[in-house]
């Protein structure tokens, strides 16, 4: 008994019905890169503002500033790091599915050089 190829399916050379979805998928996978880096890039200066927050405020009090304008500062510094990293690796989760399907849709035309 062969294997025949399923008369719902597209012939494989062909990719007819696969343009449309390929660029859509190639625009999600740039929008969820260019979020992952923004994420990415962002946290670390959020820390960084707030350290600086909480540097300046000890810097400029008269006397020794309150321990909560302290931890304030480095509460919000460390909040934004933690609310960020975790949502950078979401969006390059989603990079990574839409990178895996454009794969698949377009393996079949790939062939090895000969």
């Amino acid at each position: 008994m062969e294997n025949k190829p399923s008369p719902y399916a597209p012939p494989l050379n062909s990719h007819s019905g696969h343009g449309n979805n390929v660029k859509a998928i190639r625009k999600l996978k740039r929008i969820f890169g260019v979020l992952a880096v923004a994420c990415i890039v962002v946290a670390p200066m959020g820390t960084v503002f707030g350290m600086v927050r909480a540097f300046y405020a000890l810097s400029t009090a008269a006397s020794t500033p309150a321990p909560d304008e302290l931890a304030r500062s480095i509460r919000y510094s460390l909040f934004v790091t933690l609310v960020l990293l975790p949502v950078a690796l979401i969006f390059l989760d989603g990079w990574v599915v839409c990178w895996f399907r454009i794969r698949r849709v377009l393996r079949p035309s790939i062939r090895p050089v000969s």
